[in-house]
């Protein structure tokens, strides 16, 4: 069985490296008959969701119409779910997000959610990180994993707090993110200056009610 490797021609329109990647890797996906990595798969499939297509379905049908979203040569498949489909309080200016996560499939998967809510979404996947693009651009907050590398979630939050990213970044609302949610999280982010959390794989009903709550007026 043939496994496709990503090519390195982006095709047009691609909205994102990650668009690009997967349009390359799908495309000859299609063009040769063969398979894809399981994390490449992964992938889409949490994207079909977002798009509310059956993500059940074979790799090879479903991939089209994602395709369609990711360079934005068509309308998104239209939404059967009752979720909200803009961010909150999208008649106003559109909310500015910095999302810090290590793990690509939710990165991507967390960019275009917030994103197909006319949120404008930047992407960095390490505290340190974090803190330097805080010291250079402002956000209305921060969607902070707490697995991170090098400099994890919890003590990259205590640096904001403190003033390393800047004085305009310290009092910036901060929802931690934690794939293992335990009894107490809650009492113990909020004791490191997390405003406030969300589990893994993320409900995007309680996202979005927590950005509601959170985002400043």
């Amino acid at each position: 069985m043939t496994v496709i490797k990503p090519q390195n021609a982006a095709p047009p329109g691609a909205a994102n490296t990650d668009a690009a990647r997967l349009c390359a890797l799908y495309d000859g996906l299609l063009q040769a008959g063969g398979t894809v990595s399981p994390e490449a798969e992964r992938e889409l499939r949490a994207l079909a969701k977002i798009f509310d297509l059956d993500a059940e379905r074979p790799a090879a049908e479903l991939w089209p119409y994602v395709r369609a979203v990711l360079v934005r040569q068509a309308p998104a498949p239209e939404r059967t779910s009752t979720e909200p489909t803009t961010t909150p309080a999208a008649e106003a200016a559109p909310l500015t997000v910095l999302l810090v996560e290590d793990d690509r499939v939710s990165a991507l998967v967390g960019r275009k959610l917030l994103e197909r809510r006319g949120a404008l979404v930047r992407h960095v996947d390490d505290g340190h990180k974090a803190l330097e693009t805080l010291r250079d651009e402002r956000f209305d907050l921060v969607l902070m994993d707490i697995g991170l590398p090098t400099m994890d979630g919890i003590e990259a939050t205590r640096a904001i707090r403190r003033g390393d990213a800047g004085e305009a970044a310290v009092s910036l609302p901060i929802i931690a993110l934690t794939a293992h949610a335990m009894n107490g999280d809650r009492e113990r982010f909020e004791a490191e200056g997390v405003d406030d959390y969300v589990s893994k794989p993320v409900d995007v009903t309680r996202l979005l009610q927590v950005i509601t709550r959170l985002r400043p007026a």
